[in-house]
């Protein structure tokens, strides 16, 4: 298949689920990279995962560094591109009212393959799936210029886009924003889902903790100030946003 998955990983050698999931799939050491962003992790994940996954390292800051190194090397390859997070333990879809994961790899390949034709059917940038498994809210339709979850997000071959530095938490949302606001298009799948678990140690979930919130408090001001016809404050969730930019419904 012609794809190539990216997974942002950072002091997780202990919780790579969505490599594990790739490779229940069928998919190669060739098809899988998984990105770290210090010397430590780089070394500790190549003994580790080697043999199963391409472990490439550039020094960053935080996941937006981590994500883009990855998009600079899989672009190279000319392949569509898939940047995932390592907490994703499978893609899910709606069926009989129910998130049920995707466990065999031609399913997989043909969801991945309608996701690409129907965003490059709606001219969409990057496409991902509805961000949370509750099957009572999901629906069979996707959505044009909606919010996407940083955790699942594919990129067309040959992508310009890249995450932006200043948001180590939100990058998703920023992204999201970006490209709606220089008039592209995101596209989300309604009916499709991940199976994740919550990290308890590195990655964001130490930012999302430092120092009372204050680096959430942060991205959440500078999203304001950026995108002020597209986001507003969540009306009862402190340091969270709210997406208010206008979007259409594309039936499957």
């Amino acid at each position: 298949m012609n794809i190539v998955f990216g997974i942002a990983s950072y002091n997780r050698p202990d919780k790579q689920y969505f490599l594990a999931y790739l490779k229940g799939l069928g998919y190669k050491r060739e098809d899988i990279y998984i990105g770290t962003q210090c010397r430590r992790d780089y070394e500790h994940y190549q003994d580790l995962f080697g043999k199963d996954a391409t472990v490439v390292y550039r020094e960053g800051e935080n996941v937006c560094d981590n994500k883009n190194n990855l998009l600079d090397i899989l672009t190279r390859t000319g392949k569509r591109i898939v940047i995932a997070s390592d907490k994703v333990r499978g893609l899910q879809y709606l069926s009989g009212g129910k998130a049920v994961t995707i466990d065999s790899r031609k399913t997989f390949d043909a969801t991945v393959d309608f996701g690409y034709a129907l965003a490059a059917r709606n001219r969409c940038q990057v496409w991902g799936v509805y961000p949370t498994n509750n099957a009572y809210f999901m629906k069979r339709s996707a959505s044009v210029d909606k919010m996407l979850l940083g955790c699942f997000m594919a990129f067309q071959p040959n992508t310009r886009l890249r995450f932006d530095p200043q948001f180590p938490i939100k990058e998703d949302f920023e992204i999201s924003c970006r490209v709606v606001k220089m008039g592209g298009h995101t596209l989300r799948f309604n009916n499709l889902c991940l199976d994740a678990t919550f990290h308890q140690k590195g990655g964001s979930w130490e930012l999302w903790h430092a120092e009372g919130d204050c680096v959430n408090r942060m991205c959440c001001e500078r999203m304001l100030r950026k995108f002020p016809a597209l986001v507003t404050k969540h009306p009862t969730r402190k340091n969270e946003l709210r997406f208010t930019g206008k979007s259409r419904t594309v039936a499957l």
